[in-house]
């Protein structure tokens, strides 16, 4: 498996779908996020699904070859896209249902499922680790979330990551300011402890399987505004409660939470 490389890294601190112009051309370099699934004319061509197009080609089809990306996984790549090629022509982008690109770099992104079963809030997870920031940046492809966090931690430790939330209150939101609120809860822990001491901020780009909750959270929504549902307008807000402080001696912690708002017709089923 192919790890983000450093340069990579740098680009994707919290900033998505980056773009930059080539000067005198209509060549264009860009940051794009995506699933890799079949598709094409034919139904058996890799290709990157992402928010920004469907994107495939003589290197996205060698990278699967040779067994460096797999279908129904998630990553992140920089790639170079020609509007002048013939390929990328209106008509022959239309008969292929893809855009051709090269890709020039790519990370795997870990994927992790969502849990409607809560975690005890009032507890620590053993090995628990502090956020910095929850959701720095969103993006939403085929049912999954990628998502930009940022904990303080030594640089050579690893993580893992659960995110969870209770059924019973997905369907009765807590309410204020005018709004309901949608919680999930984000949590981290130490898997390997390294040997470094000086902390860093560092940021991670998970990928959450969302597409049920979403959609369980849109229909709820539409259902309580009633009459007042507008299919151009309408949001819903989603609460990523995440731990800022802890003190493991007295398992005590500190709560807070990133909002981030959808629109309640990007996630009907009907």
């Amino acid at each position: 498996m192919k790890k983000i490389c450093l340069y990579l890294t740098g680009l994707f601190l919290s900033v998505f779908l980056l773009t930059s112009c080539l000067e005198g051309s209509n060549v264009r370099e860009e940051i794009g996020y995506g699933l890799l699934d079949w598709g094409g004319s034919n139904g058996m061509t890799p290709v990157l699904k992402s928010s920004m197009g469907f994107f495939s080609g003589s290197s996205v089809i060698s990278l699967f070859n040779n067994g460096a990306m797999d279908i129904g996984g998630c990553y992140v790549y920089y790639f170079r896209i020609d509007y002048d090629q013939p390929e990328n022509a209106a008509s022959i982008v239309d008969l292929n249902g893809y855009q051709t690109v090269t890709i020039l770099d790519y990370g795997e992104l870990s994927k992790y499922n969502v849990s409607s079963y809560l975690y005890d809030i009032t507890q620590l997870l053993p090995s628990e680790m502090p956020l910095v920031k929850a959701c720095n940046g969103l993006d939403y492809v085929l049912g999954y979330l990628f998502i930009s966090h940022t904990v303080n931690h030594p640089e050579d430790w690893k993580l893992t990551w659960e995110m969870s939330y209770d059924y019973a209150s997905l369907m009765t939101p807590m309410e204020g300011n005018g709004n309901r609120y949608y919680d999930l809860y984000l949590r981290a822990r130490v898997q390997t402890p390294g040997e470094k001491t000086s902390k860093v901020e560092t940021q991670y780009t998970n990928v959450y399987y969302m597409g049920d909750f979403l959609s369980l959270a849109a229909s709820n929504e539409r259902s309580k505004l009633g009459g007042s549902y507008s299919e151009s307008s309408s949001q819903f807000t989603v609460r990523f409660n995440y731990i800022s402080e802890l003190d493991e001696e007295m398992n005590t912690m500190t709560w807070k939470n990133d909002e981030v708002s959808f629109y309640v017709a990007e996630f009907l089923n009907d």
